[in-house]
């Protein structure tokens, strides 16, 4: 992974420390800025591949499920972190499960 150290991945190199809100503001950003924000999301995604906490299911798959099988949505939430001097450290995401759309 580039500008990965650790799994960090260094965030002193974005142009714009605007969080994209869509994937098409992301899809329009600077090329670099792009670059570290995948790197971020992919470390994320890598981390929670390597532990056996959820799966991802195919188009297919998932209209395959059973009626009373409903699978949780999940998005993406990007972050900056900052160090002591207010300058940015780290490009960061997190995967997070919807859990607000459970339904008992």
């Amino acid at each position: 992974m580039r500008n990965c150290v650790l799994h960090h991945v260094l965030a002193h190199g974005l142009h714009s420390l605007i969080v994209p809100a869509s994937l098409r503001q992301h899809s329009n950003m600077n090329p670099q800025d792009k670059i570290i924000r995948d790197t971020a999301y992919d470390a994320e995604y890598a981390g929670l591949a390597n532990i056996p906490t959820w799966e991802v299911l195919s188009e297919s798959q998932f209209k395959s499920l059973s009626k009373g099988v409903k699978p949780l949505p999940s998005m993406a939430i990007s972050t900056i972190k900052y160090d002591a001097q207010n300058h940015p450290k780290r490009a960061k995401y997190r995967i997070v499960i919807l859990g607000n759309l459970v339904h008992h």
